[in-house]
């Protein structure tokens, strides 16, 4: 199973740590850049300590397991050091406690995840520090996949493939099917996340089929 932590919880859980200040989500957003704002607005301002990314990891695995589910590759945000002013040592001891706690009813592989508009011009240096770590098994990039291209990246996916961490990144969720194929050809990632628009192109389907790389639907 693909999934980000930090909005894997049940609604619950986000309701409890932002009090009466979160609002639930609509049934149905209008675009991705609508479901991005709302996470912005709704999701983040949660984040204030170490804390509450326990209760949403902790809360997160419970969900999974009710759910059958026994395998994840979870997407760790790379801001989450800014956000609450704490380092990856801690952070990383704090999710390894939890990843512990259901050894043997859930398998964790967590990978980082890069959001393609990083607010901080350092991200290479925060990715450097995690990765440093020994603790992320994959890369993954994400978010407005209409904002900077995956060629932006390429430290990233250089380092990635240096460490010999498995490749992902979104893409072909809601951008076209030739700006898919050219990052893919950039990239030659491991595996695509959603992808759903290569549908609409055959020769794309056929280059992701020759080259083994699974689409996470």
């Amino acid at each position: 199973l693909h999934a980000h932590l930090l909005l894997s919880a049940p609604l619950q859980t986000y309701h409890e740590l932002g009090h009466s200040g979160f609002q639930s989500p609509p049934q149905r957003f209008a675009s991705l850049g609508a479901f991005l704002q709302f996470v912005r607005l709704n999701y983040i301002p949660i984040f204030k300590t170490i804390e509450c990314y326990r209760k949403v990891a902790r809360d997160c695995f419970a969900h999974m397991i009710e759910d059958g589910i026994v395998y994840t590759e979870i997407s760790i945000d790379s801001r989450l050091t800014y956000l609450i002013g704490s380092s990856w040592r801690e952070l990383l001891q704090m999710f390894g406690e939890e990843i512990a706690r259901v050894e043997g009813k859930l398998k964790i592989r967590p990978e980082l995840g890069l959001p393609r508009d990083f607010p901080h011009e350092a991200w290479k240096d925060v990715c450097d520090e995690a990765l440093s770590s020994g603790f992320f098994k994959s890369r993954d990039l994400y978010g407005d996949e209409t904002l900077k291209p995956a060629s932006d990246f390429a430290y990233f996916f250089e380092e990635a493939r240096r460490l010999s961490l498995k490749i992902k990144f979104h893409s072909g969720e809601t951008s076209a099917p030739d700006r898919m194929a050219s990052e893919i050809a950039f990239v030659t990632p491991h595996a695509i996340q959603h992808g759903i628009r290569s549908a609409e192109d055959p020769q794309l389907l056929k280059m992701l089929a020759a080259a083994q790389t699974s689409i996470n639907v």
